[in-house]
């Protein structure tokens, strides 16, 4: 390493020094690291857990996290109750959770729920009602921001009027803060307002292609981000308790999108091993 002499001139004397451990052992050493190695890589791979603030004990109560075990060259994925990790003392008798057998159940049971075709035509009617009605109220909730950000800047000019005249303190600068936080609210509201007046009438024909793509991509292609997206839009909370599940279907976060009321459906379902 130190010095500038070919490699091909150097002097070469086998077992000079004694081995501290056989060339046998040495090389059986080096093929261990070298399958460690790969057994690393491929274990901080991403996970992904697709009920990642959605799912939650039923026993205590607390949120259940996703993790990850090696256990003989295979990968174990799982839900655990965050209980556990944090009071030892206070143990919580929920199992770990199989991560694909659960995950795999709440999407067999969007398919059932949300993808069959009658499910998919009530959804697409009632996006296209809730549409029409929120664009047919458009006007009317329009004038009715207009009047409230007049009155807001009413207020702020009159408070502005005693800041001006030196009568200002803690209790009008107060006011002044939360009128100003109140019109910027209104502001915001009458700025989609306005962005909804130029989204194009939507068709049912136009929602069902829309399912039949969402479909393939989570349940043919199986596209994890896909499918993160669809549980974040339908599942409102997945709660566990020993071998029963209970899912909370909700409508609400995809009718919200079009700003009408949510309609939110419970169902249990059966038990799993």
């Amino acid at each position: 390493m130190h010095v500038s002499t070919p490699a091909d001139d150097f002097i070469r004397i086998e077992d000079a020094i004694p081995a501290l451990i056989s060339k046998s052992d040495f090389a059986a050493v080096q093929q261990k690291r070298a399958a460690n190695k790969k057994r690393s890589g491929s274990y901080a791979a991403k996970a992904v857990y697709l009920l990642s603030g959605r799912i939650f004990c039923g026993c205590c109560g607390s949120a259940m996290s996703g993790h990850r075990t090696m256990n003989k060259e295979r990968e174990y994925a799982y839900y655990d109750c965050l209980k556990k990790d944090r009071i030892a003392a206070d143990h919580c008798p929920q199992a770990r959770l199989n991560r694909d057998y659960i995950d795999k159940w709440v999407l067999e049971v969007i398919k059932k729920e949300i993808f069959s075709p009658i499910a998919q035509k009530n959804i697409s009617k009632l996006l296209v009602d809730e549409y029409d009605k929120y664009v047919q109220a458009i006007p009317s909730s329009a004038s009715s921001l207009a009047g409230d950000k007049a009155m807001l800047e009413r207020k702020l000019n009159n408070l502005y009027t005693l800041v001006e005249d030196g009568a200002a303190d803690e209790f009008v600068i107060g006011r002044i803060n939360k009128i100003k936080a109140d019109l910027n609210a209104v502001k915001e509201k009458i700025s989609r307002l306005n962005i909804m007046t130029e989204v194009p009438h939507i068709s049912e024909k136009e929602i069902a292609d829309t399912f039949a793509a969402l479909n393939t991509h989570v349940f043919m292609k199986k596209d994890t981000e896909s499918q993160k997206a669809l549980v974040n839009l339908f599942i409102d909370k997945v709660i566990v308790e020993n071998k029963k599940i209970s899912l909370q279907l909700t409508t609400e976060r995809i009718l919200g999108l079009v700003g009408a009321e949510g309609r939110t459906r419970t169902g249990t379902w059966g038990n799993h091993a």
